[in-house]
């Protein structure tokens, strides 16, 4: 197959052309292209290379930009534009928030298999984009993105949600991880965090450690007990990063229909430094101590109801159940959704 090369970034309406300088026919329309900017993404830093890419690629200017100010606000103008049957792609531009924000719309608007997103990573973490193999430079994850829109011979990617059911009925979809433990207790501070890298989670995670206690769980997977104790962290996992670049499940994958579900229990204070550097290359999985697991369906149940599960999605806070509910209303269920979107990468 001939190497394919993307020219016109610069000129308006993009070209693809094949090693030869032949254009097979295929253009980009980027007036069918809607492009939702979260600026306040890492810590302001999305702003400013939406401003770069912008001055880079004169063809976003034909594309319908939604540069949010407000989730709100985000959520009100992307539906609009879902409701536009021409609509033919969403690039999302900010972090792994911002793409969970666009898969929300894309389901609520019926069209999760009808309009593709794409992902140029500007916030912090990245960790949906490093498990899909996008360029970790905007410039490069746009290019990419665009170049396989307009390509007629690489279609989009089918990839795989996880529906999150709470017991009080609402649900969210997860694109990444969702987790319980340690990771759901620190998600609120990690995001009141300015600047969130790598290494402030790996600080904040310490410090957390300090203060824990241990949530006790019973987690089952199709059916079957697979653990029921304290926990340190437990990760349903479409894809294999979180954490900023922990690797939590290395051989999650988001189109083979079935999540990677990792269970740690509590380790002692004084392994914790070794341990999580196993966590960051994903050599912890093979410690006889944690569970890891595939399965289509996950129920974990709080052990103790006085102290509900909390959650986070995609690195975002899930809602907190009551602790006057009862213990089955305190359970959350998640499910694979095989192929629920598609996704340029």
């Amino acid at each position: 197959m001939k190497e394919q090369i993307f020219k016109g970034l610069r000129r308006g309406m993009p070209q693809f052309y094949d090693a030869g300088g032949h254009n097979p026919g295929m253009a980009l329309n980027m007036n069918d292209v809607a492009v939702l900017v979260n600026p306040a993404a890492g810590g302001g830093r999305a702003s400013k290379i939406w401003e770069r890419l912008q001055r880079q690629v004169t063809a976003l200017g034909e594309a319908r930009c939604i540069v949010a100010d407000s989730e709100a606000n985000a959520v009100r103008e992307l539906d609009q534009q879902l409701r536009d049957e021409k609509l033919r792609t969403v690039i999302a531009v900010g972090g792994d928030g911002t793409v969970h924000l666009v898969v929300q719309r894309l389901l609520a608007s019926g069209r999760g298999t009808d309009v593709p997103f794409a992902f140029v990573p500007a916030g912090t973490g990245a960790d949906l984009a490093r498990g899909l193999g996008i360029p970790k430079r905007p410039a490069e994850a746009l290019q990419a993105a665009m170049t396989q829109c307009a390509s007629p011979t690489r279609p989009p990617r089918p990839m795989d949600l996880i529906e999150v059911a709470f017991g009080d009925g609402e649900r969210r979809f997860c694109v990444n991880v969702a987790s319980t433990g340690l990771s759901g207790a620190l998600v609120n501070e990690v995001n009141a965090r300015q600047h969130r890298g790598p290494w402030v989670y790996l600080f904040l995670t310490l410090k957390g450690l300090l203060r824990y206690e241990p949530a006790a769980v019973r987690v089952v997977v199709d059916g079957r007990e697979i653990y029921e104790g304290g926990i340190f962290l437990a990760a349903v996992a479409n894809s294999s990063f979180f954490g900023r670049g922990m690797k939590v499940a290395p051989e999650a994958r988001v189109d083979d229909g079935e999540a990677d579900i990792v269970v740690i229990p509590p380790v002692p204070l004084a392994h914790v430094p070794w341990r999580l550097l196993q966590f960051y290359t994903g050599r912890h999985v093979r410690l006889p101590f944690i569970s890891v697991t595939r399965g289509r369906e996950v129920r974990v149940e709080p052990q103790t109801p006085e102290a509900p599960l909390r959650f986070e999605i995609d690195g975002e806070a899930a809602p907190v159940t009551s602790r006057l509910a009862a213990p089955e209303a305190q359970a959350i269920t998640l499910r694979v959704l095989p192929a629920a979107v598609r996704v340029l990468a």
